[in-house]
């Protein structure tokens, strides 16, 4: 695909990021910026810098440029109304925190605009074109916005210039890209505040001036305060900008916060409070390592279809090597981790699901792609887990499409070797799953998505089990 040119109005931390990356992956890219000092300053450093925000948006109306708005909520209404006054059909996004009220603004103030939002979820306490890079975005998550009715060509554009930065596109409904960034970008830049208050006001009400907290403050406060540090117009123009959306977040915290407090003066405990952030930090913390998909966007139904991607937690890396034919499709995995099985029947009942599997792995459809990419990872952190009974030695793709494992066992004998590797292969298990012992140390697994298990195309592994024999 071609690389398009790339116009970025709004050159700070961010625009001057999308700038910076634009340029670095070779694209034709200039900036604007309402700033002498700014503009005078991305010059010096040997970017194109147009005079003026109206020069750099006519330039990419005649070159059909993407054009990337990067400035504040507050500021967006004066300049759609100078891309009204472009020729329609100009190719725009834009890389604001809140995505309903801009695709609202679009469409208030420049209807002709071909838009589709983006917000890469990438940043720092530091603030202006000084404090931007190449590499912002590398390794980030940018949502790029996948409502009913969005321009496919121009979504694509927005993906590539995406990944042309080094993120990782993560497709969303506006409304609901709002609802979650409000609970966690937008409400935490609140709590930072309120955290950085308590610490800097509690310190000894005996005296107004104390600073004994502050002087104490190490770690904990400096992590849960980074954030307070943002200038505060910005985090006002955001956090303000989706104010429906924070709103319910403010209240789902309060609510917690009050029964944490109700629990201490009452009982004097905290473990509800302190074991559900446990064990939601260890999601976060599963969930920063999402299925890598690459899929096509010209299907009738491709936006429905991005957006459960996102809904998911997945991400898109990139588009197919090759277009999809009736022989060969695109690679659009999901691998899940569940650790929850479901019980014991008998033959007959599951001969119906086993058939219907072993006839799809006979379909040219039927694919085996990548799975030092797709399924190692899964595997290896499912043999490092600390009740685990494997050792992970080595794993090949072979030419028979059998993907095959060699694992040392430390469990109890032959009998539980099968039910061990059916708690492995549940690391990487999709919807269809069927598992076989062919001898007392192999074990194989067929597992993958069938007609209409959901929106992705039938797909799946052939994995061996092979266990070194004492």
């Amino acid at each position: 695909m071609s690389q398009r040119p790339v116009c970025v109005v709004g050159l700070g931390l961010i625009g001057g990021s999308v700038l910076r990356a634009a340029v670095a992956a070779g694209r034709p890219a200039w900036g604007a910026t309402a700033s002498p000092q700014t503009a005078a300053a991305a010059a010096a450093d040997g970017f194109d810098v147009e005079p003026d925000v109206d020069a750099a948006l006519v330039r990419a109306a005649a070159d059909d440029a993407l054009v990337v708005l990067a400035m504040p909520l507050p500021a967006l209404p004066a300049v759609l109304a100078r891309v009204a006054k472009l020729p329609p059909g100009v190719r725009l996004t834009d890389v604001v925190s809140v995505k309903q009220p801009v695709a609202d603004a679009v469409r208030r103030l420049a209807p002709a605009a071909r838009y589709v939002g983006g917000h890469p979820m990438a940043g720092s306490a530091e603030s202006g074109w000084a404090a931007g890079t190449a590499g912002l975005f590398a390794g980030a998550a940018w949502v790029v916005a996948a409502d009913d009715g969005l321009n496919l060509d121009v979504w694509a554009d927005v993906a590539g210039l995406a990944w042309d930065a080094g993120a990782r596109v993560v497709p969303a409904a506006a409304a609901e890209h709002d609802e979650a960034v409000a609970r966690v970008s937008h409400l935490p830049h609140l709590l930072a505040a309120v955290l950085a208050a308590v610490g800097a006001d509690g310190s000894n009400k005996s005296t107004d001036e104390s600073t004994l907290a502050l002087a104490l403050a190490a770690g904990s406060f400096a992590d849960g305060t980074r954030v307070a540090g943002t200038r505060p117009e910005l985090v006002l123009a955001m956090c303000e900008g989706n104010r429906p959306a924070l709103l319910a977040a403010v209240d789902d915290a309060l609510g917690r916060l009050g029964a944490m407090r109700g629990a201490l003066a009452s009982t004097g405990g905290l473990a509800a409070t302190v074991n559900a952030g446990y064990q939601a930090r260890q999601r976060w913390q599963q969930a920063r390592h999402p299925a890598e998909l690459r899929i096509a966007v010209d299907a009738p139904d491709a936006l429905a279809r991005l957006r459960e991607v996102g809904r998911r937690g997945d991400v898109l890396i990139g588009w197919p090597s090759s277009e999809p034919d009736e022989s060969a499709e695109p690679d659009r995995r999901r691998w899940d981790t569940d650790d929850t099985f479901i019980g014991i029947t008998g033959g007959a009942a599951i001969e119906p699901a086993v058939e219907a599997l072993l006839e799809h792995v006979r379909k040219p459809g039927w694919i085996t792609e990548d799975p030092h990419a797709h399924l190692l990872p899964h595997l290896v952190k499912a043999c490092e887990a600390p009740d685990s009974p494997w050792q992970l030695l080595g794993a090949e793709l072979g030419e028979d499409g059998f993907y095959t494992l060699d694992l040392d066992y430390t469990g109890r004998g032959k009998i539980d070797i099968v039910r061990a590797a059916v708690r492995l292969f549940a690391s990487i298990a999709e919807p269809a799953c069927y598992v076989r012992q062919v001898d007392p140390f192999t074990v194989d697994c067929i597992t993958g998505v069938l007609d209409g298990d959901g929106p992705f195309a039938t797909h799946g592994h052939l994995i061996r089990l092979r266990v070194r024999q004492p």
